[in-house]
């Protein structure tokens, strides 16, 4: 018996084998978040603009043309910045958001939404091409100024507080908004988690954790209520205090240097929680001016407070 070969079958053959070895290999690659064009963000928000989901991960990319001068991206007074649930925001190296308008981040338990650095592959992607995991201090902050309203619900905050003078080294800062955190986790964001100065910050359900301060309550002051969260493993501070009220209900502090720190003028009210496993529970500075209220707390024994 003869045996005829098609050469030309055996070509085809071969490249048919060659891409489908080629389409095997690339397969893991081709999850969502790899086949996800991002949106390159280089214009500040001046009308009511909605970023959504189709679009994401969008990646605030301003140029930093003065060493000198922080240039962040900006909501201007009037407009509204609305994220839908799922969309992820990376910021690149001495960038952040500088809020006069309405920030609108509502995202959901399954879906929720994230500020993060531009290193952060665990989410929206590989967005620069480096295989270096991200760490704190990769970007700056989301600032609130005066008049702006900021709503961030099911929503993190992390590997932020870059610092550049004279921006603050932390991941959201309130300068005199009305801002409203609900399930927000706030970590590894530099100095503080949060630094409170003025306006009005109500915080439920939210966790601030691996910081230096977790919840930094400064000059001059405002309202600062916390509700229902969760503050720990932050190296000094849980809550520092020095001006305004701050009033904290049903919340769990624990495993921070120190839970609650008071100094010069802070007014602090803390009920119906459990402060324990810090190093200190409470510590009162000598030039305080104001008591700490503290009644009905858990200190981790029967007994009372250790500290």
């Amino acid at each position: 018996m003869i045996l005829i070969v098609n050469m030309n079958n055996l070509r085809v053959g071969r490249n048919v084998l060659t891409w489908a070895l080629l389409l095997i290999a690339l397969l893991p690659l081709l999850t969502p978040d790899a086949l996800r064009a991002a949106t390159v963000v280089s214009t500040n928000i001046t009308s009511d603009t909605v970023w959504t989901a189709e679009g994401s991960p969008y990646i605030v990319r301003f140029p930093l043309t003065d060493p000198y001068y922080y240039e962040p991206l900006t909501i201007s007074t009037g407009a509204t910045l609305t994220l839908e649930p799922g969309v992820v925001v990376k910021f690149d190296s001495y960038n952040g958001m500088t809020i006069h308008g309405t920030l609108r981040a509502i995202g959901t338990l399954e879906e929720p939404i994230y500020f993060t650095s531009l290193a952060d592959d665990a989410v929206g992607g590989d967005s620069d091409g480096i295989a270096v995991p991200p760490t704190e201090t990769q970007w700056v902050h989301l600032q609130f100024e005066s008049g702006s309203v900021g709503n961030l619900t099911h929503a993190f905050v992390r590997y932020g507080g870059q610092e550049f003078i004279p921006v603050l080294n932390t991941g959201i800062a309130n300068n005199g908004g009305t801002l409203t955190l609900d399930h927000v986790r706030l970590s590894h964001n530099g100095y503080d988690g949060l630094a409170h100065f003025s306006g009005n910050t109500t915080v439920r359900n939210s966790e601030f954790d691996h910081h230096v301060v977790g919840i930094n309550h400064q000059y001059p002051g405002g309202q600062l209520s916390i509700e229902t969260s969760d503050i720990h493993d932050n190296t000094e501070q849980g809550l520092f205090s020095s001006f305004g009220v701050t009033n904290i209900i049903d919340s769990h502090i624990h495993a921070n240097g120190t839970g609650i720190f008071s100094d010069y003028q802070g007014i602090i009210s803390v009920h119906g929680s459990s402060i324990h496993y810090n190093n200190a529970g409470i510590t009162i500075f000598p030039d305080a001016v104001h008591p700490i209220d503290a009644t009905g707390n858990w200190w981790g024994s029967a007994s009372g407070p250790a500290h």
